[in-house]
């Protein structure tokens, strides 16, 4: 039944992506969406990432706000007369290690004006999260930065839920003592302004 709804609504999609229901669009959105089902059988529960569609709605629902907030933002830094940035390297420690949800968190955070994925940690020890390296225009906090990744974490992982065996980890502890104001330290190991 799972399947027969997954090809329904890949056909639906096929069909409003032409914007015209006729017979040749539902059969070719039919075929196209029957190939997809066979050819990438992993997007289920037991094989990979589940898709809850409620929860996908909200994360990509907040991403689009998160999305104009921060180009707001970003236009309102830049017409300023005096262009004053405190920018910043930050190191983000995620709770999990899913490849999809990593995926998801950094290309939400690359998406997002004013910030952008610069690298992605190796790959951690068994139960821990992987660590993403962020750029961040206007830093105001470490903390904001965090907290924003963690919010994209938390609702991507509830959208797109990971196999049983990859469930999410406790949060990673950050660094011991906070780097100073405006830097952090990147991949490399190095201080970056």
């Amino acid at each position: 039944m799972q399947r027969i709804l997954r090809v329904l609504v890949l056909a639906s999609i096929w069909v409003a992506l032409w914007g015209e229901v006729s017979a040749a669009n539902v059969v070719w959105g039919l075929v196209v969406a029957i190939v997809v089902i066979v050819a990438f059988p992993s997007i289920d529960g037991e094989n990979g990432n589940g898709i809850r569609p409620v929860a996908a709605i909200v994360f990509f629902a907040k991403f689009a706000v998160k999305l104009v907030q921060s180009t707001w933002s970003v236009v309102v830094a830049v017409v300023r007369p005096k262009l004053a940035l405190e920018q910043a390297i930050v190191a983000v420690p995620l709770r999990t290690d899913d490849p999809v949800v990593v995926t998801m968190v950094a290309n939400g955070i690359s998406l997002t004006p004013g910030t952008l994925t610069v690298d992605v940690g190796p790959d951690p020890p068994p139960g821990e999260g992987r660590v993403l390296y962020v750029h961040a225009l206007a830093l105001t906090s470490r903390e904001e930065v965090v907290a924003g990744a963690h919010e994209l974490e938390d609702l991507a992982l509830a959208a797109f839920p990971p196999p049983t065996s990859s469930v999410a980890r406790p949060p990673v502890p950050g660094p011991s003592a906070p780097a100073a104001e405006g830097t952090d330290h990147g991949p490399d190991g190095g201080e970056h302004q």
